[in-house]
């Protein structure tokens, strides 16, 4: 398949090599620029690099793949690059790259490991620079209400102090989803269920500093409306639109 749209694949080449054949590639003008981040392995899975490519032009990328083959001496296998295919979203992937929090939570996903937007290697600041102004321009999704409730619910296992005003800053949840949100959270803080204070403390019955919660605080307001004083106005706005209208 040919393509000129940016790829992603994960690398397990070394940085020097990796390195040396990107810039070979961009000099050549095959790429316009390339970005690459390591990341410590998890759960099982080695030391890797995700890479992603800016191809100049289109390019096939069932050969690819084989400027990257990097023989390494007491290896049976050469190393090289797997899962080339096109990118469906550079802002995602850089999100993903540092394994930011909350986009990772939004997702329903988890890491042991965070990094720095300033750990990518690039070819070009010039070309990467847009890049990151579209990633801190872009506003994160909004999480579905059950993902929200999870969200709210790690917070407060990770911190207990962590207030609403803080989750509401860092969370983009969805307007619909603020007032049982808002129930759900100060429930949570005022009965202590969450697992990592029932470990600290198993005789631990309520937070310290917490309200009384009363889910009944906001009650409907009271606002009497005597309709009988818009209709004039009404019938008279009806009266001065035009037929065509």
């Amino acid at each position: 398949m040919k393509t000129s749209k940016p790829l992603s694949a994960v690398s397990y080449n070394s940085d020097t090599f990796l390195h040396h054949v990107c810039g070979a590639l961009l000099k050549s003008g095959v790429l316009t620029n390339y970005a690459y981040i390591r990341h410590k392995g998890e759960d099982g899975d080695k030391d890797h690099i995700h890479l992603l490519l800016f191809p100049a032009k289109a390019v096939d990328t069932c050969k690819l793949p084989a400027n990257f083959l990097e023989v390494v001496a007491g290896e049976a296998k050469p190393r090289g690059i797997v899962g080339l295919k096109q990118c469906r979203s550079v802002v995602d992937w850089v999100r993903y790259g540092v394994h930011d929090s909350v986009y990772l939570a939004i997702k329903g996903e988890r890491r042991q490991y965070q990094y720095a937007y300033t750990d990518f290697v690039v070819g070009s600041e010039d070309e990467w620079r847009p890049v990151m102004d579209e990633v801190r321009f872009t506003p994160l999704p909004c999480p579905s209400y059950g993902v929200a409730r999870n969200i709210i619910l790690d917070a407060l296992e990770q911190d207990p102090g962590v207030s609403w005003r803080q989750l509401v800053a860092q969370v983009p949840f969805a307007p619909r989803d603020l007032f049982a949100l808002r129930e759900y959270y100060d429930a949570i803080r005022h009965l202590g269920v969450h697992r990592t204070l029932r470990k600290a403390d198993p005789q631990l019955k309520e937070l310290p500093d917490v309200p009384d919660w009363d889910a009944n605080r906001f009650p409907e307001p009271d606002l009497p409306i005597d309709a009988s004083e818009f209709i004039p106005q009404l019938h008279s706005f009806i009266g001065s639109v035009p037929a065509w209208a």
